[in-house]
């Protein structure tokens, strides 16, 4: 319970400017508006979870 209660917080915690742009350029990637190589999508996600 303690985990899950703490990984909640986690969630709910404001987004930083790099997450804010990260999860922008996920969006567009989604919407099909840029073609990216998949690493970038990998690395790009990798520091939106740090």
């Amino acid at each position: 319970m303690r985990h899950s209660n703490a990984a909640l917080k986690i969630e709910r915690k404001p987004e930083t400017a790099r997450e804010k742009k990260v999860r922008k350029i996920k969006e567009r990637i989604e919407s099909g508006r840029y073609n990216v190589p998949s690493e970038a999508i990998v690395k790009a996600m990798f520091f939106g979870r740090r």
